[in-house]
Protein backbone atom coordinates (compact mmCIF):
# COMPACT_ATOMS: atom_id res chain seq x y z
CA UNK A 1 0.00 0.00 0.00
CA UNK A 2 1.27 3.47 -0.88
CA UNK A 3 2.36 5.70 1.99
CA UNK A 4 1.14 9.27 1.89
CA UNK A 5 2.95 12.15 3.55
CA UNK A 6 0.56 14.65 5.11
CA UNK A 7 1.76 18.23 4.88
CA UNK A 8 0.43 21.72 5.36
CA UNK A 9 0.31 23.68 2.15
CA UNK A 10 1.61 27.23 2.09
CA UNK A 11 0.04 29.96 -0.03
CA UNK A 12 2.69 29.29 -2.68
CA UNK A 13 1.70 25.60 -2.91
CA UNK A 14 -2.07 26.01 -3.26
CA UNK A 15 -2.07 25.59 -7.02
CA UNK A 16 -0.57 22.10 -6.63
CA UNK A 17 -3.80 21.01 -4.93
CA UNK A 18 -6.08 22.46 -7.61
CA UNK A 19 -6.54 19.19 -9.59
CA UNK A 20 -7.88 17.48 -6.44
CA UNK A 21 -10.05 20.44 -5.41
CA UNK A 22 -11.49 20.61 -8.91
CA UNK A 23 -12.95 17.09 -8.44
CA UNK A 24 -15.42 18.46 -5.93
CA UNK A 25 -15.76 22.05 -7.14
CA UNK A 26 -16.18 21.50 -10.87
CA UNK A 27 -17.63 24.97 -11.53
CA UNK A 28 -14.89 26.81 -9.64
CA UNK A 29 -11.72 28.29 -11.05
CA UNK A 30 -8.13 27.99 -9.92
CA UNK A 31 -8.23 31.70 -9.05
CA UNK A 32 -11.16 31.09 -6.70
CA UNK A 33 -9.28 28.25 -5.00
CA UNK A 34 -6.15 30.37 -4.52
CA UNK A 35 -8.23 33.22 -3.08
CA UNK A 36 -10.17 30.90 -0.74
CA UNK A 37 -7.03 29.11 0.38
CA UNK A 38 -5.18 32.33 1.16
CA UNK A 39 -8.16 33.71 3.09
CA UNK A 40 -8.39 30.50 5.12
CA UNK A 41 -4.70 30.60 5.98
CA UNK A 42 -4.95 34.30 6.94
CA UNK A 43 -7.85 33.44 9.31
CA UNK A 44 -5.64 30.89 11.06
CA UNK A 45 -6.94 27.80 9.30
CA UNK A 46 -4.96 25.41 7.21
CA UNK A 47 -4.86 23.13 4.21
CA UNK A 48 -3.60 19.57 4.50
CA UNK A 49 -2.40 17.62 1.47
CA UNK A 50 -1.79 13.89 1.14
CA UNK A 51 1.28 13.62 -1.06
CA UNK A 52 2.40 10.33 -2.62
CA UNK A 53 6.08 9.37 -2.92
CA UNK A 54 5.97 10.52 -6.56
CA UNK A 55 5.22 14.07 -5.33
CA UNK A 56 1.62 14.20 -6.54
CA UNK A 57 -1.22 15.26 -4.25
CA UNK A 58 -4.05 12.72 -3.94
CA UNK A 59 -6.09 14.31 -1.16
CA UNK A 60 -6.86 17.68 0.41
CA UNK A 61 -8.54 18.75 3.64
CA UNK A 62 -9.22 22.32 4.76
CA UNK A 63 -9.82 23.17 8.40
CA UNK A 64 -10.05 25.90 11.00
CA UNK A 65 -10.68 25.98 14.71
CA UNK A 66 -14.11 27.32 15.67
CA UNK A 67 -16.28 27.70 18.74
CA UNK A 68 -19.71 26.09 18.77
CA UNK A 69 -22.24 26.93 21.47
CA UNK A 70 -22.84 23.43 22.79
CA UNK A 71 -19.61 21.78 21.67
CA UNK A 72 -16.97 24.31 22.67
CA UNK A 73 -13.77 24.30 20.61
CA UNK A 74 -14.11 22.23 17.44
CA UNK A 75 -11.96 21.54 14.41
CA UNK A 76 -14.22 22.48 11.51
CA UNK A 77 -13.26 20.60 8.35
CA UNK A 78 -14.86 22.29 5.37
CA UNK A 79 -13.32 20.22 2.58
CA UNK A 80 -12.21 16.60 2.58
CA UNK A 81 -11.42 15.25 -0.88
CA UNK A 82 -9.51 12.07 -1.62
CA UNK A 83 -8.66 10.54 -4.97
CA UNK A 84 -8.52 6.86 -4.18
CA UNK A 85 -7.10 4.03 -6.24
CA UNK A 86 -7.92 1.37 -3.66
CA UNK A 87 -10.96 0.28 -1.66
CA UNK A 88 -8.80 0.49 1.43
CA UNK A 89 -8.93 4.30 1.04
CA UNK A 90 -5.37 5.05 2.17
CA UNK A 91 -5.61 8.74 1.23
CA UNK A 92 -8.77 9.30 3.27
CA UNK A 93 -7.36 7.35 6.21
CA UNK A 94 -4.13 9.36 6.16
CA UNK A 95 -6.03 12.65 6.07
CA UNK A 96 -8.47 11.59 8.81
CA UNK A 97 -5.62 10.46 11.07
CA UNK A 98 -3.94 13.84 10.57
CA UNK A 99 -7.21 15.67 11.30
CA UNK A 100 -7.58 13.73 14.56
CA UNK A 101 -4.03 14.67 15.57
CA UNK A 102 -4.71 18.32 14.75
CA UNK A 103 -7.91 18.32 16.79
CA UNK A 104 -5.99 16.99 19.76
CA UNK A 105 -3.14 19.48 19.26
CA UNK A 106 -5.61 22.39 19.11
CA UNK A 107 -7.43 21.05 22.20
CA UNK A 108 -10.67 20.62 20.27
CA UNK A 109 -13.44 18.52 21.78
CA UNK A 110 -14.94 17.54 18.42
CA UNK A 111 -14.36 17.44 14.69
CA UNK A 112 -17.13 18.87 12.51
CA UNK A 113 -17.44 17.54 8.96
CA UNK A 114 -20.04 18.80 6.48
CA UNK A 115 -22.29 16.22 4.88
CA UNK A 116 -23.70 16.80 1.41
CA UNK A 117 -27.34 17.77 1.46
CA UNK A 118 -29.90 15.51 -0.19
CA UNK A 119 -30.33 18.11 -2.92
CA UNK A 120 -26.61 18.13 -3.65
CA UNK A 121 -26.48 14.35 -3.79
CA UNK A 122 -29.52 14.21 -6.06
CA UNK A 123 -28.04 16.88 -8.33
CA UNK A 124 -24.76 14.95 -8.57
CA UNK A 125 -26.65 11.71 -9.25
CA UNK A 126 -28.62 13.39 -12.03
CA UNK A 127 -25.47 14.95 -13.46
CA UNK A 128 -23.43 11.76 -13.29
CA UNK A 129 -26.04 9.09 -13.96
CA UNK A 130 -29.04 10.86 -15.45
CA UNK A 131 -31.18 9.91 -12.42
CA UNK A 132 -33.91 12.10 -10.99
CA UNK A 133 -34.34 10.13 -7.76
CA UNK A 134 -32.47 7.45 -5.92
CA UNK A 135 -34.41 4.59 -7.41
CA UNK A 136 -32.57 1.30 -7.51
CA UNK A 137 -32.37 -0.12 -11.00
CA UNK A 138 -34.48 -3.18 -11.69
CA UNK A 139 -32.76 -6.41 -10.75
CA UNK A 140 -31.77 -8.72 -13.54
Amino acid sequence: MAQFAIEHLSENELLEAWPVIQQSHSHATAGWWISEGKALIERGGGILAARAPDGKIYGVATYEVARKALLGRVLAVDTLIAFELSRRAPVRHALCDAIELLASAFDCRSIVLPLPSKGHVQHRAKTLYGLLDFEAPDSV
